[in-house]
């Protein structure tokens, strides 16, 4: 038997690896396991109490409205239940309080035996009592209890109300009516936000009681009297409290701990320390080692453990804790349903020399949970701009939020002052935008110095922080497309040139009106920026998008005169250059813009001038005119489309009117139809429309017709951007939708233009003309859609005939011979039984001269039919391959993984098997970003929002297409192209996502594999062939090693665990997360369990 010692020798041989494996594998046995207990309700609070006789006191609160006592080995005392569930309980000295809803009661800790109960008027959430004895009550009457005062001794009790405010209850009985309770403390403080938390103690040595009050956003200290004496703002929820002289000065702290992640280590109307530990705080408690006091914290990842500094010194890994404690020499971790006690000591030795031999091994994990952490900045949104100077205010505001979190280099810190013009209000958005971006990186790419995040001066300069800046800029001063493109030219010194572009008066106006938002000011005669911070982020902007933007704005009929206008000042050639157009493009923009002012006369185009018109708009965009109609009133162009544009939507054409009143457009769409009868196929028609267009556009809408209506803003648009083709995409995006020609797919085999990775699998099955192969895989892992792959490949080069069949729906064997035989010869011309099959594929074969290579696609089903029947149609597949007339690629999942397996089986040596599993990364990052840039989106930060998907789908082919599909959706209800992390971030958290997930990888797992998963979630144990045998033994199931190994076998193949050396982990990381969130893993267990046994 394993133990302590063993651990202590192999560390003194300095056998590291072997002490690593035995502490982790003792921690997973939990050798250091005192008791477990289980309720048959999820726990609401719990408190623990040392008692004369050194067993303690556990005391147990439950949703069921049942309390029930054990001691520290586990053993029952006693069982009370309520009437409602449990709210809140709380012991002191010898009396229990118990809460539930509006009713109190106090009950005897050792015996479980009521002393009193009242019923209030307001509904309780938190409870505190000062000392208080049994020797001190003086009566138990139905009134309630009444309290002696003792000389020297407070004897008050604090009640937190769920509708806010904090009642006591000093030397008096418990109020009567409402009117009663308002008079208490005296004797009710009002406070608005609901109590949840709730202390007292004199923490400013005046004698008096201070009442510690914690609430959603905030923790009140309230005097004796309830007067407010200071409000401290938090980041969360204040869920926690303790009050304890930690640091032995002879005053006492408050330590607080909220749900997002933040310890609070405060002293009175002084915060002296604020820790990020990441997660929601779950549980304080304070306790003394080595004569030291240490504070002991549970978060929903682990127990960490500070000194009286807020200094982490160890991590216990203990997930999904509801609440701590220490009972003696025991810690007692409460659970969602069950309290576990543990010998304190040994579990420290454990995770001591797990920590030791793994900062000696180099792999010690260094993570610090920024991601987890409120920014402590506040939001840009709520910043006042504020240009006034103030070094040590700037200072201030920069570096006191983030005291213990971020460290700034000297270099650093002055380089932000001085971006900032030592102004407070620019130091605090620039901190606001470092912190943001720190917390989205990975943390192998965060350098830590003393425990906190060091910030470099490429944090600083980061292009997606000043990016960020910019945006907001933008959004906070409402620039205008001149006033951003005059300010990005003075920043990137191209001012005089880019200036051309903006005439005379507005170029004016838009410079008073960029001094008067204080971004330019003149100094001694030069425009500079107001803030170098500015100069900074101007230089982000890209000056052609802007030019453009400027080009786009002006009316068609006027950008000839620009033309003029530049070519007269001699900067055209050099403003061409710089936005990225050539010479011929603007001479063919420009003289469309020509023809658009002529085109029209007397409220009729003229036909010439449509021809002349057209034909410079397809030439500008690489569009071909194959065909012109003509019906009334209308022309038709039918174009050639180039490949690349978006996806093939059969003939496309372009429609122009040769009047512009509504009704003449009207009778347009008629005609439409009339086209829409003779065309084959998808039609796309694109409608030239001039004037109003509104009433157009949502005839359009209303139509069943693929319209889109190009008016003069959109055309504009089209011929101007340095990127048309994206614009004219765009075009019909806007009127229908990203969404109607996605082509991300999550429920059949994908198209060949959305077919990524895989490429050594479909060069074996095209070229490998004499092997036959067994694709293995789990569910939507891409099996059917590289066969569909190499099926266009081969039909391509023609040098087999390859036949496909969906193996799925086909009953038997004499069926599959007749689908073989419909596919080659035709419905009813033959019929044949099994073993005529072989001659009949010899005789197709040597009349085309080519092999036949079928595609049989999840042939799971047929192979157990014919393992029935003794193997006939197996065998009868192996000699149609041995005579050298076929080959056969066939895919499946259980059935044809172990069919290969078997000795005996016609399988075992016939097929090479290709294992599919995800995507490689490179590929999986191009069918994100590929597709989606196909479709006119644009990404925040490509590179990131690639990374995050990855993380979420674990390179899963389906899970991708999934989350590109949603966020697709997303961007059209938000009607817009750009792609953020906050897009992904919402995708991720729905409910349809998580659903999607936990239905990809369970729907193929039978009840076996499903009983072993939820046992994986139940633990934090490294998983092993040994801990699953273990774990299904403990339920009453017993597998032989050939069964175990198969089921371990067909979790690999299903891509949900994969294995590494002797251990499993699950392949998706989210997957674990996502049950435990959307099941109750108990009641799931059980159901499975009687479906196994």
């Amino acid at each position: 038997m394993e133990s302590l010692k063993d651990v202590e020798d192999l560390y003194s041989k300095r056998d590291i690896k072997r002490t690593l494996e035995l502490s982790e594998r003792l921690k997973s046995q939990e050798v250091n396991l005192i008791a477990r207990i289980r309720t048959p309700s999820p726990i609401v609070s719990f408190c623990t109490q040392d008692t004369s006789d050194k067993k303690g006191l556990i005391i147990i609160g439950c949703e069921d409205g049942s309390i029930r006592s054990y001691d520290v080995e586990g053993n029952f005392r006693w069982k009370k239940r309520l009437k409602n569930e449990v709210s809140c309980i709380y012991i002191r000295d010898d009396i229990l309080f118990i809460s539930s809803k509006t009713d109190l009661y106090l009950v005897n800790p050792l015996s479980g035996d009521q002393l009193s109960a009242k019923r209030l008027q307001r509904e309780i959430t938190s409870i505190y009592a000062t000392s208080i004895n049994l020797h001190y009550v003086k009566s138990l009457s139905k009134k309630g209890i009444r309290l002696l005062k003792d000389e020297g001794m407070s004897n008050e009790i604090f009640i937190g109300l769920r509708e806010g405010g904090v009642m006591c209850i000093d030397n008096i009985h418990f109020p009567k009516s409402k009117q009663e309770e308002r008079d208490i403390f005296n004797n009710q403080v009002k406070i608005k936000e609901r109590v949840l938390s709730i202390s007292a103690d004199d923490i400013n040595n005046d004698g008096h009681n201070e009442v510690i009050v914690g609430t959603e956003d905030s923790l009140y200290i309230l005097s004796y009297k309830g007067e407010e004496l200071w409000r401290f703002q938090t980041n969360g929820k204040v869920i926690r409290l303790s009050i304890e002289d930690i640091d032995g000065d002879l005053n006492k702290e408050i330590i607080a701990g909220d749900d997002s992640g933040y310890i609070y280590l405060l002293e009175p109307k002084r915060c002296r320390s604020l820790i990020p530990i990441g997660g929601e705080i779950k549980g304080i408690k304070i306790h003394k080692e080595q004569g030291r006091k240490m504070i002991l914290t549970a978060t929903d990842f682990d127990i960490i453990i500070l000194d009286s500094w807020g200094e982490e010194k160890e991590r216990i890994d203990y997930q999904n804790t509801k609440d701590i404690s220490l009972l003696g020499g025991s810690l007692v971790i409460c659970k969602k349903d069950m309290v576990s006690i543990y010998d304190y000591t040994m579990t420290r030795i454990i995770e001591d020399y797990i920590r030791k031999c793994k900062e000696e091994l180099g792999y010690l994990e260094k993570k610090r949970r920024l991601k987890d952490i409120q920014n402590p900045y506040p939001a840009p949104e709520g910043i006042y701009i504020d240009y006034s100077k103030d070094r040590e205010e700037a200072e201030k505001r920069l570096e006191v939020p983030i005291y213990g979190i971020l460290e700034f280099s000297k270099e650093t810190k002055e380089g932000i002052l001085r971006l900032a013009d030592y102004r407070p209000s620019f130091c605090q958005l620039i901190g606001f935008y470092i912190f943001e971006e720190l917390k989205n990186k990975r943390p192998d790419e965060i350098v830590f110095s003393k425990k906190m995040v060091w910030v470099s001066e490429s944090d600083v300069y980061n292009p997606d922080i000043v990016k960020k800046l910019l945006k907001f800029f933008e959004n906070r001063f409402m620039l205008s497309n001149n006033e951003k493109l005059l300010a990005a030219a003075l920043a990137q010194g191209k001012f005089s040139l880019f200036s051309y572009l903006i005439d005379d008066k507005e170029r004016k106006d838009t410079i008073n009106l960029l001094i008067h938002k204080g971004i330019f000011h003149l100094k001694e005669g030069r425009l500079k920026f107001a803030v170098p911070l500015f100069a900074k982020i101007f230089q982000m902007e890209f000056l052609h998008k802007l030019a453009n933007e400027v080009f786009i704005s002006k009316p068609l009929s006027l950008l000839y005169k620009t033309d003029e206008y530049l070519k007269k000042k001699g900067v055209l050639a050099q403003i061409l250059k710089d936005i990225q157009i050539t010479e011929e493009e603007w001479n063919i923009a420009i003289g469309l813009s020509v023809i658009w002012e002529k085109m029209e006369e007397r409220n009729r185009l003229i036909e010439g001038k449509i021809d002349e018109f057209i034909a410079l708009f397809c030439k500008l965009l690489g569009f071909e005119i194959k065909d012109k109609k003509e019906k009334t009133n209308l022309f038709f162009y039918e174009l050639n489309m180039p490949e690349t544009f978006i996806r093939t939507l059969g003939n496309t054409y372009i429609l122009v009117c040769k009047t512009s009143s509504f009704q003449d457009v009207k009778s347009l769409f008629n005609t439409t139809k009339e086209m829409v009868n003779f065309a084959q196929g998808e039609n796309l028609f694109f409608v030239l429309a001039r004037g109003e267009t509104k009433k157009i556009k949502k005839l359009a809408k209303e139509s069943l017709i693929n319209i889109v209506i190009l008016d003069e803003d959109e055309t504009r648009k089209i011929i101007f951007s340095f990127s048309r083709n994206n614009e004219f995409t765009r075009a019909i995006l806007r009127q229908y939708g990203i969404s109607v020609i996605s082509p991300y797919e999550t429920q059949s085999p994908v198209s060949e233009r959305m077919f990524y990775g895989r490429k050594r699998e479909t060069m074996l099955l095209v070229s490998k003309q004499d092997t036959n192969f067994a694709i293995i895989g789990g569910r939507k892992i891409g099996k059917t859609s590289l066969m569909k792959r190499a099926l266009d490949v081969l039909k391509k080069e023609g040098i087999s005939i390859p036949i496909y069949l969906d193996c799925s729906i086909i009953e038997d064997t004499q069926s599959f011979v007749a689908t073989v035989v419909e596919r080659l010869v035709g419905r009813g011309k033959t019929k044949l039984s099994i073993h005529q099959f072989p001659s009949f594929l010899r005789i197709i074969s040597e009349k085309y001269r080519k092999k036949i290579t079928f595609f049989l696609d999840e042939i799971d089903s047929l192979l157990y039919y014919d393992r029935l029947r003794a193997n006939i149609w197996l065998k009868t597949l192996r000699v149609s391959f041995q005579e050298g007339y076929c080959r056969y690629i066939v895919s499946g999942f259980r059935e044809l993984f172990s069919e290969q397996k078997r000795l005996d089986s016609p399988l075992f040596n016939f097929m090479q098997p290709i294992r599919i599993s995800v995507l490689d990364e490179e590929s999986a990052k191009n069918l994100i970003v590929e597709p989606m840039s196909g479709l006119g989106v644009t990404f925040v930060d490509k590179k990131r929002i690639a990374e995050e998907i990855l993380y979420q789908a674990g390179c899963h082919p389906n899970i991708i297409q999934f989350h590109c599909s949603r966020l697709i959706k997303l961007l059209d209800e938000k009607e817009r192209f750009e792609l953020c992390l906050k897009d992904v971030e919402e995708v991720k958290n729905s409910l349809e996502f998580e659903d999607f997930i936990a239905g990809t990888f369970l729907e193929i797992a039978d009840s076996l594999e499903k009983l072993i998963i939820f046992l994986v979630l139940e633990t934090n144990e490294k998983i092993t062939d040994e801990f699953i045998d273990r774990r299904l033994k403990e339920k009453g199931i017993f597998l032989d090693f050939s069964e175990l190994k198969r089921k371990m076998d067909d979790l690999e193949i299903a891509n949900i665990l994969i294995k590494e050396d002797v251990y499993y982990q699950f392949s998706y990381p989210k997957f674990p997360e996502i049950l435990r969130k959307r099941y109750d893993i108990n009641f799931i267990l059980e159901k499975i369990l009687e479906e196994v046994k």
